[in-house]
């Protein structure tokens, strides 16, 4: 049984839930593209609970209640791509498979079970593939395994290196700030392991050994709080904390507090792994800027995150508010600044406010991962039952929505989306690192649903502009601009002008997503050379650049010159 605190703070947060570039490739009729999905032939597309078959997949044991609306992590890959490990919550175990780098195909071995390991919600695999963690919400517990890196086979680690709990239980050691932990993750160095308190509304931090043991960091550094309390730090945007992630070049971790409605931006030392909170609106974004961090659109009830392999963006679900949020980050100081407009937010189309791109199949997003690549971003509705498909643009890190059936597979046939099998409250993610698979935890299907991934197709794409335009003498100018190349092909990218000879450039650019053959008019801010050139002259010569993203993923860049002149109408 939950104890009372944390089914109260379950209840509340089910109660409250009540154009820009971005496309990479969409998909078309004719085959998929990049990042599209495919679930994998039955019985190979789902392994399923034995006691709740589902049609066409595969029969498992221990598997029930794999990924609560708590566990937007509990599915994890090991490095070598050669397990899968994920928390049954019902079933009070991690569950382990063997995976086919070759096909993706899952098969269950035997899991684990043992202390700290009552209604778990989170695993983690270390980068060296020799440890694997998992978070117990209801045990208040980190269990510790030693995973055979030649068999997958998890060993919980004996005495009370086996686990970490708030309370002197089954032979754990004691931690600060455990209580309700409900996320775990490992640095990239491995050196150390976070954790985040959905209860405490904390982050924990522990120092690892090159044997996989914890230990919690004395003094304040082994916690912060969101309120007050002794031998931990007092810090902001934590309350609810659920959801974790670190970037990759291990400068910063980010916590999602899906009560407090915020982003949590903590620094790391690259040399102990202490984590220390910017002051003011650097170390915490959240909804109306509450607690003196920055403002935010789409974080309420935000939760899992991840950080783009280029270290660029942070892309956040919020389950509660079914939206996901979109920041540019900082990758000196770790800093989040949403991306403008509605490019900075998707929320469901039902729950549309105005201020965010519309999508579907969004209702209580919980988890997300983006892939490898970096060129796709799929998300996981729990109330959906159902996964989305988002195309990335890396230099700008706006996504969008696949159009069509590519993008969104559901659980229960809808129009306009794939039906798959076995996505019935479909939650955590993950992605192979070789960018070949995906594999989604369904709650109320007891299942692991597994999927193929495209890889890119051979082809070019190239962009022009007139070498003439009339424009008005203001302060925008509409570019058309034509794709062309290999067929079913887009010219995804961004455009910019300057004055011919000038270094400085327009600082607000256009973006666009035309297919090859079309057209399209991009709006431009114009830079005040190029005013005033156009202003004296009545005319001006500027140089447009303009970045392609080629279907290999390649960066294509573009030059071309172009005479402006005064239209009649300006």
């Amino acid at each position: 049984m939950c104890s009372p605190d944390i089914r109260q703070l379950a209840a509340l947060i089910l109660l409250l839930s009540g154009l820009t570039l971005s496309l990479l490739f969409s998909s078309t009729a004719d085959g998929a593209t990049v990042g599209s999905l495919r679930q994998l032939a039955a019985p190979a597309g789902c392994v399923a609970d034995g006691s709740a078959p589902i049609t066409g997949c595969t029969s498992g044991r221990a598997m029930l209640g794999i990924a609560p609306f708590f566990g937007s992590h509990a599915v994890a890959l090991s490095p070598d791509g050669k397990n899968l490990y994920a928390a049954a919550f019902n079933s009070d175990r991690v569950v382990a498979f063997d995976r086919s780098p070759r096909s993706g195909k899952l098969v269950q071995r035997n899991g684990a079970t043992g202390r700290g390991m009552l209604k778990p919600t989170s695993v983690a695999v270390s980068r060296d593939g020799r440890s694997v963690y998992v978070a117990s919400i209801v045990g208040s517990a980190i269990a510790v395994f030693d995973r055979n890196t030649k068999t997958g086979t998890l060993k919980q680690k004996s005495g009370s290196a086996g686990c970490v709990a708030r309370s002197a239980e089954l032979g754990c050691a004691v931690g600060r700030a455990l209580d309700g932990v409900d996320v775990v993750v490992v640095s990239p160095g491995g050196g150390n392991v976070y954790a985040g308190s959905f209860a405490s509304g904390a982050i924990v931090s522990f120092d690892r050994s090159s044997s996989g043991r914890i230990v919690q960091k004395s003094g304040g550094a082994g916690c912060t709080v969101e309120v007050a309390t002794s031998g931990c730090r007092t810090g902001r945007a934590l309350k609810g904390a659920e959801g974790m992630t670190i970037s990759p070049d291990g400068g910063n971790v980010y916590v999602g507090a899906a009560i407090g409605n915020a982003v949590a931006v903590f620094r790391r030392n690259g040399a102990n792994g202490e984590l220390s909170q910017p002051t003011g609106p650097a170390g915490c974004v959240a909804h109306n800027g509450a607690g003196g961090c920055a403002s935010g659109d789409g974080l309420v009830g935000a939760d899992s995150m991840q950080v783009s392999p280029d270290n660029k963006n942070l892309y956040v679900a919020s389950g509660v508010g079914s939206s996901v949020a979109i920041f540019r980050r900082s990758t000196t100081s770790g800093r989040l600044t949403q991306l403008s407009g509605v490019a900075g937010c998707f929320t469901d189309r039902t729950r549309d406010l105005g201020r965010c791109n519309t999508g579907i199949e969004l209702d209580q997003p919980e988890g997300i991962a983006v892939s490898p690549d970096g060129r796709t971003v799929y998300v996981g509705s729990f109330a959906s039952s159902a996964v989305t498909v988002f195309d990335r643009t890396g230099f700008t890190g706006t996504i969008t929505q696949r159009a069509g059936a590519h993008g969104c597979f559901v659980n229960v046939a809808t129009a306009g989306c794939t039906t798959a099998t076995a996505l019935g409250n479909a939650n955590a993610l993950a992605i192979s690192r070789d960018g070949r698979s995906v594999y989604v935890g369904s709650y109320s299907s007891n299942a692991v649903a597994a999927f193929d991934r495209a890889e890119p197709k051979a082809g070019h794409v190239t962009v022009s502009v007139p070498n003439r335009l009339g424009v008005p003498n203001g302060s925008v100018i509409s570019i058309p601009v034509t794709c062309s190349g290999t067929a079913e092909r887009r010219c995804p990218g961004g455009i910019s002008i300057a004055l011919s000879g000038s270094a400085s450039g327009s600082r607000r650019g256009g973006s666009f997503n035309i297919a090859v053959g079309d057209s399209d008019d991009v709006s431009v801010v114009m830079p005040d050379s190029v005013r005033r050139a156009l202003s004296a002259n009545g005319s001006a010569t500027v140089t447009v650049t303009m970045r392609v993203a080629q279907p290999s993923g390649r960066i294509a860049v573009f030059r071309q010159q172009m005479r402006l002149g005064v239209s009649e109408l300006g």
